[in-house]
C-alpha cells in the first residue's frame, strides 16, 4: 500500500525519466510540500517561495462532496512534508502551476485515480494510464466508486457546488485568513487554507477584529 511505502531520495536518473514522461511538460522542479489545500491542490517550496500546484490530469471531489476529505488525507499522507518532484505543464488562470507531482517513484495523480479518490479529467487529459486506472477503480468499486451515482466535481461546480449544499454546521467557528483578512464559513473551500489560522466564534467578532466576509461563502 502507498501509505507504507518508503520514499527514497530522487536520483538524477529518476528525474530524467520524469522529465520525459509527459512530452508536453515544460520544466522540472523539486522542493518540499508545505501545504495541502485539497486532494488535487498542494503547495511546494520552489526556489525559496511557496508555489501552488494543481495536479494535472485529475479532478478530486470538491469541498461538500463525499470523499473530499479522504482525498485530501490521501494526498497529505503521501506528500506533505516530503521532498517532491513537480513536472510543470502550464499555469492556469488562477496563477497555479499545473503539473504532475512525484514522491519517490509514485505519481500522485495516478495514485489518486487508482485509489478511487479522483476522476481522470478527460477534458484536459487523454493519458491512457489515467483512463485505465479509472476503469479499474470503477470495476473494483474503490473509494468514491462505491457510491451508486457519484457526481463528478465539474458537474458539482456547475450546479453551484457547496453554496447549494445544506449548511448543517452553520453555527460552527469561522476561520480568518491572516493575509487576506477574509473570514470563511466551514462550507467554504478556503476554510482550511494554510493562512486561515484565526478562529472566530461569531461574525461580529471577526468584523470587530478587522476581517471581512469571504465573497465566496458569504458567512
Amino acid at each position: 500500500m502507498l501509505f507504507s511505502c518508503k520514499v527514497r531520495p530522487i536520483s538524477l536518473v529518476v528525474l530524467f525519466c520524469l522529465a520525459s514522461a509527459i512530452s508536453y511538460a515544460t520544466a522540472l522542479h523539486t522542493g518540499k510540500c508545505v501545504g495541502v489545500t485539497d486532494g488535487d491542490s498542494i503547495f511546494v517550496m520552489i526556489d525559496g517561495r511557496e508555489q501552488e500546484i494543481r495536479l494535472e490530469g485529475v479532478d478530486c471531489p470538491e469541498f461538500g462532496q463525499a470523499f473530499c476529505k479522504r482525498a485530501k488525507q490521501f494526498t497529505s499522507g503521501l506528500v506533505f512534508g516530503k521532498d517532491v518532484a513537480v513536472q510543470e505543464v502550464t499555469f492556469d488562470n488562477y496563477g497555479r502551476m499545473v503539473g504532475r507531482v512525484y514522491v519517490g517513484q509514485a505519481d500522485l495523480s495516478l495514485e489518486l485515480v487508482r485509489a478511487g479518490l479522483a476522476w481522470h479529467y478527460k477534458r484536459y487529459s487523454k493519458e491512457t494510464r489515467l483512463s485505465d486506472a479509472e476503469v479499474e477503480a470503477r470495476r473494483d468499486r474503490r473509494g468514491l466508486w462505491a457510491d451508486e451515482n457519484p457526481v463528478a466535481p465539474w458537474a458539482f461546480r456547475h450546479q453551484g457546488g457547496a453554496e447549494n449544499q445544506p449548511k448543517e454546521d452553520a453555527t460552527g467557528d469561522l476561520h480568518g485568513n491572516i493575509k487576506s483578512k477574509a473570514f470563511h464559513h466551514s462550507s467554504c473551500p478556503h476554510y482550511q487554507c494554510k493562512n486561515c489560522i484565526v478562529v472566530f466564534k461569531t461574525r461580529e467578532e471577526a468584523i470587530r477584529a478587522g476581517y471581512h466576509p469571504c465573497g465566496n461563502c458569504k458567512p
